[in-house]
């Protein structure tokens, strides 16, 4: 679940939606703070037992580290170069290589230092069966029809 979602619904919303379904919580935050900040934020959702928290692989080894120390049960997902980025982008924001050299480069000097379980790249995701997604999709739904009717 998305941050629109949590934002939008809170824990409570997420709690709704893990008791219609036997999936693994993935909660996509991407956390992008300092250390002591994201350490907080890791620690404020704790409670809710994501097997994934995503935060951004730029904001450093310490920031991915305190992560990672916050919540040692759940895999803590680098994103390193959103898929919205172009390569313009990439570059107009500092990074001085294109976006998957960037995404492999943040992929292997940061986060694999602080511990970090896994990396989403730029536009190189698996391919995720629907089947395996469909009871998260179909629980998200019922969320929403419930909560706008």
């Amino acid at each position: 679940m998305g941050l629109e979602f949590f934002l939008n619904f809170g824990a409570e919303g997420v709690k709704s939606v893990c008791a219609e379904t036997d999936a693994d919580l993935f909660l996509d935050l991407k956390l992008h703070d300092i250390p002591h900040t994201v350490s907080g934020a890791t620690k404020a959702i704790s409670h809710l037992k994501p097997k994934y928290l995503t935060v951004h692989a730029s904001g450093g080894a310490a920031m991915i580290k305190a992560a990672v120390d916050a919540a040692p049960d759940t895999h803590i997902t680098g994103v390193t170069v959103l898929t919205s980025l172009s390569e313009q982008d990439v570059t107009s924001i500092g990074f001085a290589s294109n976006a998957l050299t960037t995404a492999v480069g943040l992929a292997e000097e940061l986060s694999l230092e602080a511990g970090i379980a896994y990396h989403l790249q730029a536009n190189h995701y698996p391919h995720v069966p629907v089947a395996m997604v469909q009871p998260c999709i179909d629980a998200i739904d019922a969320f929403y029809d419930e909560d706008y009717n």
